[in-house]
């Protein structure tokens, strides 16, 4: 019995450009993430730090 994943092989079979597409617009979330909790973290050290 074969067990298939097929967000896998949807990926297998994308194009590059589609991939790309994928790619670019999940390192803008992480980075927008990554940047908000930065800023929250300064915002915080600021208004409680001494």
């Amino acid at each position: 019995m074969r067990v298939t994943y097929p967000g896998i092989a949807q990926e297998m079979h994308m194009p590059r450009d589609e991939q790309r597409k994928r790619n670019m617009r999940l390192g803008l979330i992480l980075g927008s993430i990554a940047l908000v909790l930065f800023f929250g973290i300064m915002v915080r050290w600021a208004l409680l730090g001494s």
